[in-house]
Formats: C-alpha cells, sequence, structure tokens
C-alpha cells in the first residue's frame, strides 16, 4: 500500500496508515531491535536545553 493511495482517503483510519507507512522503516527497526525505546524524551530534551541556552545568548545584544 503506497501513502498517495492511501492520502486521498478521510479520517482517522487514513491518519494511521499515513503514519504508519512515513514511518514504515523506523517502526521496523524498533520491532527488529529490543533496545530500542519507544520515546524519545530524553533527546528531545537535551534538544531543547541545548537551543534554549543558545538561544538566549544569540538575542542578546551589547547593552
Amino acid at each position: 500500500m503506497k501513502y498517495a493511495v492511501v492520502k486521498d482517503q478521510r479520517g482517522l483510519l487514513r491518519t494511521a496508515l499515513g503514519y504508519a507507512l512515513r514511518h514504515r522503516e523506523a517502526l521496523g527497526r524498533f520491532l527488529d531491535d529490543g533496545r530500542l525505546r519507544m520515546e524519545n524524551n530524553a533527546s528531545e530534551r537535551a534538544l531543547r536545553t541545548g537551543s534554549e541556552k543558545n538561544g538566549a545568548r544569540a538575542g542578546r545584544t551589547g547593552s
């Protein structure tokens, strides 16, 4: 089943199937490798913390 076929349908099922098709490779890796975690909260938190620090510095002027 291709995403192009599914995207023309409507509703929650379309959304779920579209998501599964777009993330098929990652979902397959998750199912094949039991070491992978379902969520990525730690990595997102680390990225957010780093970008907030960099953004605060970038926004400062020399006043």
